[in-house]
């Protein structure tokens, strides 16, 4: 049994899942379920940390965080899988991405992606990995798709910041546990706990975690799709012409139909250098991991346009690109994907999200 508890009234009941709004403070709670505290906890040393009061003067905003796929800390070493350095204090552009990730305890889990892009007047990082698996023993956790994504921005009231997190068929020791996107605490008797959508926003800060999983006697403390973005306020300049676009989800636009998970990103910034990645692993047997962008194209206003160099089932390729940013939740976003061998997917994400990064848009 697990108890469920509200910060505010600390009225205490038992029910077998904790679902809740994650308000991110120090309350108390029931004695031995852990509360993480995210307003320092994940928080990067690097870029602003000031208050989110304010419109700033002529001072240029700064910045601040970093995007993980993984971070798995197990049997006394912690690995990261796709994490991206942190965010230096004047902003721009970092990503890291892996097609397929192994660890301790059979962890597993493919089309791993993590982005930060920070100009103008806004702050969102991204993480994203699909058919992420571990087996601790006495708690196995499986999960098809989890992604996690932060937005902080700055306007008349300073700072302001939001969060989206996504499980989907979360299964824990076999059976199956719904994601509300709200925060949830799964407690499994004598064993551990499982977090869900755990998110922050302080001090200039949104931090969120999709996927948390605690082992206290184990000593293991994981998490899947972390993303945290960081700004002060101060004059944002607009006029910039970098230009980005970053996505990871998954689809069903295969040759035969198959589910293909990813992860992209790609852009041009003021001085023209070419940046971004590709992973995208088709449940049907085809594998690409990206080894270059080589091309990026503004094609309209929802539109964008990659070409690079990859790595197709172990031979060396080319890709071309599209990718078009509907709005939000992304689930009418679009994927089109042609390889030098003739392999072509196409079609709208069934999950996931693509995002285009103009400054302040």
């Amino acid at each position: 049994m697990a108890a469920i508890f509200s910060r505010r009234c600390r009225t205490v009941l038992t029910l077998s899942v904790l679902t809740l709004g994650w308000m991110g403070c120090n309350s108390d709670g029931p004695t031995g379920v852990p509360t993480p505290d995210l307003t320092t906890e994940g928080k990067p040393s690097g870029g602003g940390t000031g208050g989110s009061g304010g419109t700033g003067g002529t001072k240029a905003p700064t910045f601040g965080g970093s995007a993980t796929g993984i971070r798995a800390s197990m049997n006394g070493s912690t690995s990261y899988f796709s994490n991206t350095a942190t965010l230096p204090s004047q902003g721009g552009a970092m990503e890291a991405s892996l097609p397929n990730a192994t660890g301790d305890n059979s962890l597993t889990s493919q089309s791993l992606h993590a982005t930060i892009v920070a100009q103008g007047d806004r702050n969102r990082s991204e993480a994203s990995a699909s058919d992420f698996s571990v087996d601790l023993g006495t708690l196995k956790v499986t999960a098809s798709f989890v992604m996690a994504r932060a937005t902080v921005q700055s306007g008349r009231k300073g700072v302001t910041g939001s969060f989206v997190s996504r499980v989907e068929n979360l299964t824990i020791n076999g059976q199956p546990y719904a994601s509300t996107g709200s925060f949830q605490q799964i407690s499994i008797t004598n064993v551990g706990y499982v977090n869900l959508n755990e998110g922050h926003f302080g001090s200039g800060y949104e931090t969120v975690r999709a996927l948390h999983i605690m082992v206290p006697g184990q000593n293991a403390d994981i998490v899947v799709g972390e993303a945290i973005a960081g700004m002060v306020s101060g004059t944002a300049d607009c006029s910039g012409t970098n230009d980005y676009v970053t996505g990871g989800g998954w689809m069903m636009g295969t040759p035969s139909a198959a589910r293909a998970t990813l992860g992209v990103a790609g852009g041009r910034n003021t001085s023209g250098a070419l940046w971004g990645h590709l992973v995208f692993n088709d449940a049907s047997g085809s594998s690409v991991q990206g080894t270059g962008v080589t091309a990026y194209t503004v094609v309209n206003s929802t539109t964008r346009h990659l070409e690079g160099t990859c790595d197709i089932d172990g031979s060396a390729g080319t890709y071309s690109l599209n990718l078009t940013d509907n709005g939000e939740p992304g689930t009418s976003d679009t994927f089109d994907l042609t390889l030098s061998n003739g392999y072509h997917a196409s079609g709208a994400l069934n999950a996931g999200n693509i995002q285009l990064h103009v400054p302040c848009r």
